[in-house]
């Protein structure tokens, strides 16, 4: 590949790692699920110091919004989420990102 060639490639890429050619796809996914352990781990520890956690409301809002992004009845989202047991995954995204607008909120007022 030319030089130029390979800055098209780099230019036009998802923002994965930059240390990590592109050919090198399998790297670049062990390095990137390694950082998303690396983020659980922290954001759990965050949310456990700064006493941030999921309600069942915002659950609930969350799967209203899922059930109107499907064009599916609430209902059947829920039975849904129920019978691939994944209340808990969902949980865990949402305090996932209530810690992340938490450290973002930090961050501005700083």
């Amino acid at each position: 590949m030319t030089s130029d060639q390979w800055e098209t490639v780099r230019a036009n890429r998802p923002p994965y790692r930059e240390d990590v050619p592109i050919d090198d796809e399998e790297t670049n996914a062990a390095k990137a699920a390694k950082e998303q352990v690396k983020f659980k781990f922290i954001a759990a520890q965050i949310a456990e110091n700064e006493k941030i956690s999921v309600t069942n409301e915002q659950i609930g809002q969350h799967l209203a919004f899922l059930a109107q992004r499907e064009g599916i009845p609430f209902e059947k989202m829920v039975e849904r989420v129920r019978k691939n047991n994944a209340f808990n995954l969902i949980s865990q995204q949402l305090l996932r990102q209530a810690v992340l607008d938490f450290l973002l909120k930090e961050a501005k007022s700083e």
